[in-house]
């Protein structure tokens, strides 16, 4: 699992765009499986936003999660 800096700007909404790969670093099946994008403070590691993933193709692993301003 990579984690990346991910910037978030204020006033619009925000779409992150997801892909599931497995060790092989192919895409992954995710059929059947519900993901949920935990979004995390930097320095003090506190849960600041939660949120369901929307599925675009659970066969090849792809999402997406928008966050909005609230």
């Amino acid at each position: 699992m990579y984690n990346r800096n991910i910037k978030i700007y204020r006033g619009v909404d925000n779409r992150i765009d997801l892909q599931v790969r497995n060790s092989d670093e192919k895409a992954a099946d995710t059929t059947g499986s519900t993901l949920v994008f935990n979004l995390v403070e930097r320095e003090t590691q506190t849960l600041v936003a939660k949120k369901d993933c929307v599925t675009v193709a659970a066969s090849t692993g792809k999402y997406y999660v928008t966050l909005t301003q609230s």
